[in-house]
């Protein structure tokens, strides 16, 4: 959208005013700002028991992630000793 065609400027002009004054950005974003929506999703809502399932998942994939990270770290701290030749064999 930023790399618009002249062609495709919408509404004429002046050529002094700067290019974010309007455009097809601009108008897009004054289109998602204003609060007369009549289109998109509902709002989402989760009751209680909901909101701990997803704090659940959340914990499990830091924690699963958690350890990966330790692992790689590991992994790679011995692939460094032995590069370097002080591995114990």
């Amino acid at each position: 959208a930023l790399a618009a065609r002249p062609h495709d400027r919408g509404p004429l002009r002046p050529g002094a005013v700067l290019a974010a004054t309007a455009g097809p950005v601009p108008r897009r974003v004054a289109a998602l700002l204003t609060s007369d929506r009549t289109t998109g999703h509902p709002p989402i809502r989760t009751g209680f028991r909901g909101r701990r399932l997803i704090a659940a998942a959340l914990l499990a994939c830091i924690a699963f992630s958690a350890g990966a990270a330790l692992d790689a770290a590991a992994d790679l701290h011995e692939t460094v000793e032995v590069a370097q030749g002080e591995a114990a064999h």
